[in-house]
């Protein structure tokens, strides 16, 4: 599969990495720091930098990892996201805490706001239970599971209402 990682950070370019050793094709874009988008290309096997926008053209999935205060000027170098397959990686916490969401929204569901028409998921969240559990939108979160083991060989879990 190939994928894009726009926001080559701890999150997506360790993603990035793990993605590429195993046999993806991975495009790598948007860091502070162009030399680290290099680093990150020779750690995993073929896979290259470029721009947001290139990275969306490429993927057949993008990984979507900036921070929080960075995600519509992000946004605006990555294109049309209609159609595309997006797992944000995002969080709504910055420099001074737990960011206000608009609307009593959740986080991704401001985000589906944000990429209209993309087909989104939420994963690798790295909000400590402590601070998701604060949110207002505790208990009508919505999540999607995965799993590459068969079907035969998963154990269903019921969710929780």
């Amino acid at each position: 599969m190939r994928v894009g990682i726009v926001g080559s950070g701890r999150i997506g370019g360790n993603a990035g990495i793990q993605l590429a050793r195993s046999g993806h094709e991975v495009l790598f874009s948007y860091s502070r720091d162009p030399v680290k988008l290099e680093r990150l290309a020779s750690e995993g096997p073929g896979a290259r930098i470029g721009t947001p926008r290139e990275a969306v053209e490429f993927a057949e999935a993008v990984v979507f990892a900036v921070p929080w205060r960075l995600i519509d000027d992000v946004l605006g170098e990555m294109g049309t996201l209609a159609g595309r397959v997006v797992v944000d990686m995002t969080n709504q916490y910055g420099s001074g805490g737990l960011e206000e969401l608009p609307d009593g929204l959740s986080a991704v569901e401001t985000n589906a706001r944000r990429m209209p028409g993309a087909m989104l998921t939420k994963a690798f969240n790295t909000l400590r239970p402590a601070i998701s559990a604060t949110s207002p939108r505790v208990g009508s979160t919505a999540t999607s599971r995965c799993s590459s083991r068969p079907r035969s060989n998963r154990r269903s879990t019921p969710s929780r209402p």
